[in-house]
């Protein structure tokens, strides 16, 4: 990983002293290195397959319950968490606009007054991958541990080994996505500040070295909370109190009925930054409320820097959250509660409620004029406010929550 960032930046100061057939060289040299991703991508695939058909499972109902078992966990469990990386890819890597919004950013670390906007916003976006990173890894481990109903929790000895592995795998490794997409997204800036050339006379190296050491930043992070989570699970019991057996990885009877699953997610250590930080109920309306802080700030103050990156991917973490406990809802309950909330969607987009693009017709010069700004940042603030608080009081299940008229009232608000 650090060879790496040590040729990238050699490359950029290899582009304003090396000749034209070194470069060409390099260029060679990149196109070969492309090609020889599919070697260890072919030892990946024949290891998996090796793993599962041959190795350790001998019986053909193990075998099946094995693959029953694989593809659970890594398609229906880890689907909300799946469609969260792919918006992240779609905005990142797919569009070019966040490369350009991560520019803006590096431009103005060195700029006055941008500096004010451009710092804080590089060392949140940093955060927020890693709160992605970590939100990832959460959702994919409790989706995992939630039994289903009417699904055997106990299978063949070998079975189960070999699904908590799965399980934790899973979580692991989509927990280093967000880090990496995030990294190849800031190549792909720097790459991009390199074609672009500078403004300033002697400048133009900024903007690409301080690109590459974000998605370092992000790298590293990533790669200590996986090797975190790999110190965890090896350390014995009374070392780290908070290390899970494998078999409790996949279909914790733990989480089943009768017992509160939620009382158990929160006595156990799945907190962010350090095991100190907000958990899984607090994280998602913490990064949203963050997110509508800063589009405020971006519409009042207009700071001259984008913060466009950082509200992607701290709504996204937002999401999340909420998806996550949805699954959670689904697993437990049998029960398709998304498809109920793009049912009552889709009736509010047929009635013409969510229709924003309307336009009214007045016959004064100002009738028909958006509010102040002021009063639409003070309408968001307000309706964001709502939405949020009545998110918190759901999620730690206050006790005067018991009454039926209390959620109705939440729910109508």
């Amino acid at each position: 990983m650090l060879a790496a960032a040590a040729v990238a930046l050699a490359l950029v100061a290899a582009h304003a002293f090396a000749p034209g057939f070194a470069l060409e060289a390099g260029a060679w040299v990149h196109r070969a290195k492309l090609a020889l991703v599919a070697v260890p991508a072919v030892a990946l695939l024949f290891v998996a397959a090796r793993w599962l058909w041959r190795e350790g499972v001998q019986d053909e109902h193990e075998r099946a319950q094995l693959r029953r078992g694989l593809g659970d966990i890594l398609f229906w469990r880890t689907r909300y968490v799946l469609l969260a990386l792919a918006m992240l890819v779609a905005l990142t890597l797919a569009l070019d606009q966040c490369r350009d919004v991560a520019i803006g950013v590096a431009d103005g670390l060195f700029s006055w007054p941008q500096a004010l906007w451009a710092w804080p916003t590089m060392m949140l976006s940093v955060l927020a991958v890693w709160a992605m990173s970590f939100s990832c890894w959460l959702w994919t481990r409790l989706a995992c541990r939630m039994p289903s109903p009417g699904v055997a929790t106990e299978h063949a000895p070998k079975v189960e080994q070999r699904l908590g592995l799965a399980a934790r795998g899973a979580a692991r490794v989509l927990g280093i996505v967000p880090t990496f997409v995030v990294a190849m997204m800031s190549a792909l800036a720097a790459r991009d500040a390199l074609w672009a050339g500078a403004r300033d006379e002697g400048g133009w190296l900024v903007a690409p070295v301080v690109l590459l050491a974000m998605g370092l930043a992000c790298v590293l992070g990533g790669r200590q909370f996986l090797w975190g989570r790999e110190q965890a699970g090896a350390a014995p019991a009374p070392r780290q109190a908070h290390a899970a057996p494998v078999k409790d990885y996949y279909n914790d009877r733990a989480f089943g009925p009768p017992n509160d699953w939620m009382e158990c997610v929160r006595h156990e250590r799945y907190r962010f930054v350090l095991g100190r930080g907000p958990g899984p109920a607090k994280l998602p309306v913490i990064a949203l409320a963050l997110a509508v802080l800063l589009r405020c700030v971006a519409v009042l103050a207009e700071p001259g820097v984008p913060l466009a990156f950082v509200v992607i991917v701290l709504s996204l973490v937002g999401w999340l959250g909420f998806f996550g406990w949805l699954s959670m809802k689904e697993e437990r309950e049998a029960r398709p509660w998304l498809l109920v909330l793009l049912l009552v969607a889709g009736a509010l987009g047929l009635s013409g409620l969510t229709d924003n693009h309307v336009v009214r017709v007045a016959q004064g010069a100002d009738a028909a004029a958006l509010p102040a700004l002021g009063w639409q940042v003070a309408s968001l603030v307000a309706l964001a406010g709502l939405l949020l608080g009545a998110a918190w009081v759901l999620a730690h299940r206050a006790r005067w929550l018991r009454g039926w008229k209390v959620r109705a009232g939440i729910g109508v608000a």
